[in-house]
């Protein structure tokens, strides 16, 4: 006894008969289109090896180090402040201040810290290896202490992860501590000062710029650039793929209705998607890179130089403030 085969389902021969569709339409093909698809197949998989290996942005590795009344700061690798306090705290616990809710929002994700480690220098001697985990609790001057570490001379690592502003404190105590104010942009940032003691202020060192890793920058631009990569390859397959599958199944007119042979109705069709595809692509870039904004400040600045630039020139003087007559503040 046999039964019928789902209607529904392809037959094999069938399937192979899409496949030899295939094979034919690619055999077809131009050698420019060949060599043009083997590109476009090799620069997407270059972007995908980018967009894994910048996956997480940029991290930047923070070594601070009390020994005695000197207390030395490197930022990935580089050394950025040294200083003396003798007024500086005999000893006390270390603070690491939470990272402040708002962050560049161009800047990739997560803006967090990561593990947080110290070791007491003189028997190295690991006294805290943890992830990083926020304070509970209100807020006193030594809320947020790492639980077990006390000291004097010790060293303390941490990771940031797309963060602008961390402060990191040393031998905490209720009346006073040593912080370092790490600061990802300005020339006179990330250094040492005394809160509360008797300690001097330090010293303003030279300004200079603060040295990070390129490679960890080079990671955070990647990221950035290709962060709506996803979602452009996304879409694009999807259109794809509607469009080789329109190929095969769609309708036709009856000839007998036009009394000629019938055009096919996908041209139509893939004008609406890629139409529709085109406004997705660009509302999803909005939605993510601008983040729902109207424009982009830097736009305007653009469009400042663009003008002063047309003029053949490549500075302008500073407009003067337009003071407001009394009866024009009257009338506002």
């Amino acid at each position: 006894m046999t039964t019928d085969q789902d209607s529904s389902s392809p037959t094999p021969s069938a399937r192979s008969s899409i496949i030899a569709r295939a094979r034919d339409g690619l055999q077809r093909l131009q050698p420019s289109a060949r060599i043009s698809i083997a590109i476009a197949i090799a620069v997407n998989l270059i972007l995908l090896a980018a967009y894994v290996w910048s996956h997480g942005g940029q991290t930047t590795h923070i070594r601070l180090e009390a020994r005695g009344n000197e207390f030395t700061a490197y930022v990935d690798g580089q050394l950025r402040d040294r200083q003396e306090f003798p007024g500086a705290p005999a000893a006390g616990g270390v603070i690491v201040s939470p990272l402040v809710p708002d962050k560049i929002e161009s800047l990739p994700s997560p803006n967090a810290i990561g593990r947080v480690k110290v070791t007491d220098l003189d028997s190295n001697a690991v006294l805290y290896d943890e992830p990083y985990r926020p304070p509970e609790g209100p807020p006193t001057p030594t809320t947020g202490t790492l639980a077990g570490v006390t000291g004097r001379d010790y060293a303390v690592d941490v990771d940031y992860h797309n963060a602008i502003i961390g402060i990191i404190g040393l031998r905490v105590n209720p009346s006073s501590l040593v912080a370092f104010d790490f600061h990802r942009f300005g020339a006179n940032s990330s250094r040492f000062s005394v809160i509360g003691g008797s300690a001097p202020p330090p010293a303003a060192p030279a300004e200079r710029q603060l040295n990070v890793s390129k490679v960890e920058s080079a990671r955070a631009m990647t990221a950035m650039a290709l962060r709506p990569w996803p979602f452009a390859i996304v879409g694009l397959l999807a259109l794809a793929t509607i469009a080789l599958l329109l190929s095969y199944a769609a309708p036709r007119v009856p000839e007998r209705a036009l009394g000629r042979p019938a055009p096919p109705l996908i041209t139509p069709l893939l004008v609406a998607i890629l139409a529709m595809g085109t406004f997705v692509v660009c509302l999803t870039l909005m939605i993510v890179v601008v983040h729902r904004s109207g424009h982009v400040a830097d736009e305007s600045v653009y469009l400042f130089q663009g003008h002063l630039l047309a003029t053949a020139r490549t500075h302008i003087a500073t407009p003067r403030c337009r003071r407001r007559s009394p009866s024009q503040s009257r009338r506002s």
